[in-house]
C-alpha cells in the first residue's frame, strides 16, 4: 500500500512537473504586435464575428460613419447583379436605403478632340479643374491636371488599357482632390492567343501631393466627399481599410473588387452623396457592406 501511494505521489509531481514546463514555454512566446497606427488620431477595428453571424450588427464610429455588413451565402452574381444574405432577402437590404442610395454621385467628362485627351472638370476657385491624360510618344500615359490654361500637376500612369485612368477630381475650398489609375501591363500568351493584361493600382492626390505615399498605403481608391469629408479605401500589408475624416477604420478585408470594366463592373463600389454601397470578400466569406451617415437602429 505504502508502495502505491508512492508510485501515485510520484505520478502527480511529475505531471505537475510537466504542466509548469508548458506554462513556462507559453509564456516565452514573443507578444502579439500591435496595431498599425499611421496617425496621431484614433485607428479603430471593428469586431470580426466568428463564426459568421447570419444578423449583421452595425458598426458606429465616434466620426458618426455607420457601417452595415451583410454576409452572404455565396459570392455576388453580375448579369444580373445579385446576391443571397444569411439574414434577409435581397430585397429587403436594397429596400433600406434606398432613397439614399439613388442620389449618385456623377462627374463631368469631356474629351479634347485638339490632344486626343480623356478627362474630368469640375469648377474651383471660379475656374475650370481639369483632369486629363495624354499618350507621350513613349507610349506612356501622362496625367494632367489644368487649372484654365495653365497645367498644375503631371504624373506618368504607365501604360495605356482599356480602363479610364481618370477616376474623379472634387474640389472643396482650397483644396482639389484627383483619383488617377496607374497601369502596369504585360504580355500574357495562353496557347495560340496572345494578350495583355493590366493592373490597375489607384491613387490619390490631394493639392499635388500622394496621399500613398504620405500614409505609406499600398494602393488607395474610390475617394469620394461624405458630408463634405474624405472618405476612400486603404490598402496597407495586403488588408483593406477605410480612411473617413482623418480617421483609420481596419476592416481586414481581403479584397474589394474595384476598377472592374465591363459587365464585372457591376461589382464596383456604388458612390452617393450620403453613403457608399460595395462589396468586400473576407477569407473566403463574402459581404454586401453600406457606409454612410444614416440611422443604425433596425
Amino acid at each position: 500500500m505504502v508502495k502505491k501511494r508512492s508510485l501515485i505521489w510520484l505520478l502527480l509531481i511529475t505531471a505537475l512537473i510537466g504542466l509548469s514546463g508548458c506554462a513556462t514555454q507559453f509564456s516565452s512566446l514573443p507578444p502579439t504586435p500591435p496595431g498599425i497606427g499611421l496617425t496621431s488620431l484614433p485607428t479603430f477595428s471593428p469586431p470580426t464575428p466568428t463564426p459568421i453571424e447570419p444578423t449583421p450588427t452595425p458598426w458606429v464610429f465616434p466620426s458618426g460613419l455607420v457601417i452595415e455588413e451583410h454576409p452572404l451565402r455565396h459570392p455576388p452574381a453580375i448579369e444580373p447583379l445579385f446576391f443571397e444574405p444569411l439574414a434577409g432577402t435581397y430585397d429587403q437590404i436594397m429596400a433600406r436605403h434606398a432613397s439614399l442610395r439613388m442620389d449618385v454621385v456623377h462627374h463631368n467628362t469631356f474629351f479634347d478632340p485638339q490632344d486626343h485627351a480623356f478627362g474630368m472638370w469640375t469648377l474651383w476657385q471660379g475656374q475650370r479643374l481639369e483632369v486629363v491624360t495624354k499618350i507621350n510618344p513613349a507610349n506612356e500615359v501622362m496625367a494632367e491636371v489644368r487649372m484654365g490654361n495653365q497645367v498644375i500637376y503631371t504624373l506618368p500612369l504607365g501604360q495605356p488599357g482599356v480602363l479610364s485612368q481618370v477616376h474623379g477630381v472634387w474640389t472643396q475650398e482650397d483644396t482639389w482632390v484627383a483619383e488617377l489609375v496607374h497601369l502596369s501591363c504585360s504580355s500574357v500568351r495562353i496557347g495560340e492567343v496572345q494578350s495583355v493584361e493590366c493592373q490597375p493600382r489607384g491613387l490619390i492626390i490631394q493639392n499635388g501631393e500622394i496621399l500613398n505615399e504620405r500614409f505609406g498605403y499600398e494602393e488607395a481608391f474610390d475617394f469620394q466627399w461624405l458630408s463634405g469629408k474624405p472618405f476612400y479605401f486603404f490598402q496597407k500589408t495586403g488588408q483593406i481599410g477605410i480612411r473617413y475624416h482623418d480617421q483609420e477604420v481596419w476592416l481586414g478585408y481581403d479584397e474589394i473588387p474595384h476598377y472592374k470594366c465591363c459587365s464585372a463592373g457591376e461589382l464596383n463600389p456604388l458612390h452617393a452623396t450620403a453613403m457608399i454601397a460595395f462589396f468586400a470578400r473576407r477569407g473566403e466569406q463574402w459581404y454586401y457592406v453600406e457606409a454612410g451617415l444614416f440611422d443604425s437602429s433596425p
